[in-house]
């Protein structure tokens, strides 16, 4: 039996467009992880600095209900508000993790990509050229990129896909 292209991309369900877009993301954000780990000990750390103002911001407004990157005095250090009180809401529930920015971004951008699908089929875009615009929008936008660096960014990307 021969390989068909053309069969492949008839036989394309939306489902299988979400699944191997939610694949596309995943495994380079492992791979990064991964690569992340190797060079720092096995101790999960963020692409850049701003990660830990938001963590920082989020720690003292949970446990001390303090806005800043101390617990003793309000600064407007963050970049972000909503993010913040999301992480903040979070460690009440969880406790302080280093991790949480990380979970909630790449739970974000599987929403985010979700949604985008669900858009894509309201459009009338058959499920091949889904996946050809998921693909595209993952490694464009850069979406492993955008939930490894700890931010709100994914957030924000689906936010304003949303308004």
């Amino acid at each position: 039996m021969l390989f068909n292209i053309r069969t492949l991309y008839n036989k394309l369900t939306a489902y299988h467009s979400v699944t191997i877009s939610i694949i596309a993301l995943v495994i380079p954000v492992i791979i990064i992880v991964i690569k992340i780990l190797q060079h720092t000990n096995d101790v999960f750390t963020y692409l850049v600095d701003d990660s830990y103002i938001h963590l920082a911001v989020s720690k003292n407004l949970a446990l001390n209900n303090c806005w800043g990157i101390s617990k003793h005095e309000f600064a407007s250090a963050s970049s972000s508000i909503l993010y913040p009180l999301i992480l903040s809401a979070i460690f009440k529930i969880t406790g302080v993790h280093t991790i949480v920015p990380f979970i909630v971004n790449l739970i974000t951008a599987i929403i985010f990509i979700i949604v985008l699908q669900k858009w894509l089929s309201r459009q009338g875009i058959p499920p091949a050229g889904q996946q050809i615009i998921l693909l595209i929008t993952i490694f464009f936008v850069p979406l492993p990129i955008l939930v490894m660096a700890g931010m709100e960014h994914t957030l924000q990307l689906l936010f304003f896909f949303f308004f």
